[in-house]
């Protein structure tokens, strides 16, 4: 009787201790790519470059803004960017790399994007190293573009509130 007492006991507490393992928060999802990774929980894909600024786009970074740096590095970026988003894997038997294959349009519309993603200056060192991140969001047009037709978005469901319900109680 007391080893079933202490069984008991035992499955209770356990049973007290699942939700709290259940409700510890999740880790994020990711794949490490050559240049740069996936972010599944994130929902983006972004890649890192090291450029040696004279090398590969000429003249003197320290005289150009921000923002001009950019610009100019975003030619270097997108074939990157490309490389990378063609890993994707959109199930089991196809990747990205498979559907820019088979239909020129979808392949000009995600160069398009990729050419569009965002670009930030990472390190800018002294010696004319510049390090940029381009990132390319996928929900949106990509996910439109890249999945199944028979995966449609879903509008969000706002709360109707009946005409009467809105007065306050007494």
């Amino acid at each position: 009787m007391k080893n079933h007492l202490c069984l008991l006991l035992g499955l209770w507490l356990s049973a007290l201790c699942l939700p709290a393992a259940w409700a510890e928060p999740s880790r994020t999802l990711v794949r490490e790519l050559p240049n740069g990774q996936i972010d599944w929980t994130q929902g983006t894909l972004a890649i890192v470059g090291h450029f040696a600024w004279e090398q590969a786009i000429g003249g003197d970074p320290e005289v150009l803004s921000s923002t001009e740096k950019v610009d100019q590095a975003r030619p270097l970026m997108t074939p990157l960017l490309m490389q990378n988003l063609a890993l994707v894997r959109i199930n089991a038997y196809q990747h990205v790399s498979d559907l820019m294959q088979q239909d020129a349009a979808i392949r000009d519309k995600l160069r398009e994007m990729a050419a569009a993603a965002q670009v930030s200056i990472l390190t800018n060192d002294p010696g004319g190293q510049v390090t940029f991140r381009m990132q390319l969001q996928f929900n949106g047009g990509f996910a439109q573009l890249i999945l199944p037709s028979e995966i449609k978005q879903v509008e969000p469901i706002r709360a109707v509130i009946p005409a009467g319900d809105n007065q306050a109680a007494p």
